[in-house]
């Protein structure tokens, strides 16, 4: 029963630590297509890319949950390199940071 467990917390902990290194080291400047919660994850596609991701709700983004806020043909933009996310909705910028789980 341990290892059945052990082996589902390290395959769940590879692709959290696959998706974040690949949402870190990309550059997005595109629109929302599609975004939505599962569990404590936010999915979210932009243009041909999908990116799963944990996003922090912290003072910099007034405390707003992402998938609360963030809406199709929303704005998303992020610098290669970097652990936050910018999205503009409504006219008003929302920084998010994402953290290695």
């Amino acid at each position: 029963m341990f290892s059945v467990f052990g082996g589902a917390f390290i395959i769940v902990h590879f692709i959290r630590h696959r998706d974040y290194v690949f949402l870190y080291k990309s550059k997005i400047n595109g629109r929302i297509a599609k975004a939505y919660p599962h569990k404590d994850l936010v999915y979210m596609r932009i243009q041909n890319n999908e990116f799963n991701f944990v996003p922090k709700v912290r003072s910099n983004n007034q405390y707003t949950i992402f998938d609360s806020v963030s809406t199709t043909g929303d704005s998303v933009f992020k610098n290669h390199n970097s652990d936050t996310l910018k999205l503009i909705h409504n006219g008003e910028i929302h920084s998010y940071i994402f953290e290695k789980q």
